[in-house]
């Protein structure tokens, strides 16, 4: 017999085995395989507006400052303490010493001010619009000269849009925390990027990949074919072969409905308004499925809308008022009388994302709305590539799309959302002076250049083995400090 007091020092120890496991640092190595919600159109980050895309580039590439999970931006290629002039109109930032690129090469300033240049000129132009100028005379140091004084700015430079990408033949190189090593058949697979500044992930390879439909994702990660998912096995019945937990975000990206200028009508702001009214925002919260999901009383999330919370009224459901408001239109609008004579309806063409099957359902729902209303409405599903191209030159007449943010601001939010509606200049004007707010929000829901419908969350399930997950405030997954604990 093992007397007792044995027993009590082995209990002892392993106790102590156990406090002292705690305190070991994660461990490295082994791979994980996640969804993308969205396909992937492009890898460039002056070029990447999806959310598929923002997640990857935000992997693969640094910008000059990152957001803490407090929303403060914090110095991520640069030093702390940038030189700003007394008028507050030119920023001297020097770059940390010693940074490469994944390939090992060193990072010149000339690569960082060839890529912030390329993203003025990019869809995401408007997150710079402060900025009159970016260049390197020789000092060896970055010098940004703005329009007006920009205490924001190291926000504004922490959008994944804004990461440091330079052009080695026909790829693209960037200083993050993982390095591209395959990309096809909506397959991405990264490897650590073993010279990053702030130490190389944990994992040895992440695999991102989509799929054709949510009940494909589901059943893989049922299988544990995959280790993350974003619907979990909420689809099917039975036991998960591993232990599950779940990570989420802020509901904070938007589910819009974009309004196309062709047919001629469709430019009014009461046959918008009209529209907006006539949509059951509530009944699309109920089957949006997913994470949280918040009815949009705007096209900012509650999370960043600070001490105007308390004053925002709601885009209110009133199919009676919507109808009535159609009426007024038809009989000023020429166009919109003619495509209402003798009885008929208006048909108009509703675009979604072949990538994102889930919004075909919602589409339905919308589609129903207006034919309530008196609008006959069909869906059209397009892939990834031509869906994208069609929204950002604006040629639909209805789209169903979503506005990722990329800062936690306002304001940025807000141009985003002007500049997706095709008002460019109204953007370009909320950032390049003094931040817009509550009176540029009022304006935007008179004209609505697009029409918000919901506020969504991003909530992921991952296997209970993988620790570090978790969603930043604007919707994106931290996979770098994701890693398997220890046995």
């Amino acid at each position: 017999m093992i007397p007792a007091r044995h027993i009590a020092a082995t209990l002892a120890a392993a106790a102590c085995a156990v406090g002292l496991l705690a305190f070991l640092p994660a461990p490295y190595g082994g791979k994980v395989v996640a969804p993308l919600p969205d396909q992937p159109v492009t890898l460039d980050p002056a070029l990447a507006t999806r959310q598929s895309e923002l997640q990857i580039i935000s992997l693969l590439y640094d910008p000059l400052y990152r957001v803490d999970a407090a929303g403060t931006p914090r110095p991520n290629l640069v030093l702390p303490d940038p030189e700003i002039s007394n008028e507050g109109l030119t920023w001297t930032l020097k770059l940390r010493p010693g940074l490469k690129l994944s390939n090992g090469a060193p990072l010149r300033l000339a690569h960082v001010v060839a890529s912030l240049q390329r993203v003025t000129r990019g869809p995401n132009a408007h997150l710079l619009a402060p900025v009159r100028g970016i260049g390197a005379p020789g000092t060896g140091e970055l010098v940004i000269t703005l329009r007006a004084p920009t205490p924001h700015l190291p926000l504004l430079l922490s959008a994944p849009t804004t990461g440091v990408a330079v052009g080695q033949g026909k790829a693209l190189l960037g200083t993050g925390p993982f390095r591209l090593t395959r990309a096809s058949g909506g397959i991405i697979k990264l490897s650590p990027n073993l010279g990053h500044h702030a130490g190389r992930p944990y994992l040895d390879q992440l695999t991102l990949q989509t799929f054709a439909r949510a009940s494909n994702e589901a059943a893989a990660f049922q299988a544990g074919a995959i280790h993350v998912s974003m619907h979990g096995a909420s689809l099917f019945g039975g036991a998960q072969r591993q232990v599950t937990a779940s990570a989420a975000s802020p509901a904070c990206a938007t589910l819009f409905l974009g309004v196309g200028k062709e047919p001629a009508y469709l430019a009014d702001p009461q046959v918008r308004l009209a529209l907006s009214t006539a949509v059951d925002r509530s009944r699309l919260a109920r089957l949006a499925g997913g994470g949280k999901q918040a009815v949009a009383r705007g096209p900012v999330c509650p999370s960043l809308m600070g001490k105007r919370r308390a004053r925002k009224t709601p885009l209110p459901f009133d199919r009676d008022s919507a109808k009535r408001l159609l009426r007024r239109a038809m009989a000023r609008l020429g166009s919109l009388g003619q495509a209402t004579a003798a009885g008929a309806r208006p048909r108009l063409e509703l675009l979604v994302d072949a990538s994102r099957p889930e919004d075909r359902a919602l589409a339905e729902l919308i589609v129903a709305d207006l034919d309530q209303l008196g609008l006959s409405a069909r869906i059209t599903v397009r892939v990834a590539a031509e869906y994208q191209a069609r929204l950002q030159s604006g040629s639909y007449e209805l789209v169903l799309g979503r506005l990722t943010p990329q800062v936690p601001l306002a304001a940025a939010i807000l141009a985003s959302a002007l500049a997706l509606g095709g008002d460019l200049d109204g953007a370009r004007r909320c950032l390049a002076g003094k931040p817009c707010g509550r009176r540029q929000e009022s304006i935007f829901l008179k004209k609505l250049p697009l029409v918000p419908l919901l506020h969504t969350a991003t909530q992921v399930f991952h296997d209970a083995r993988l620790d570090g997950l978790r969603g930043d405030g604007l919707g994106l997954i931290n996979y770098a400090d994701m890693h398997w604990v220890r046995r």
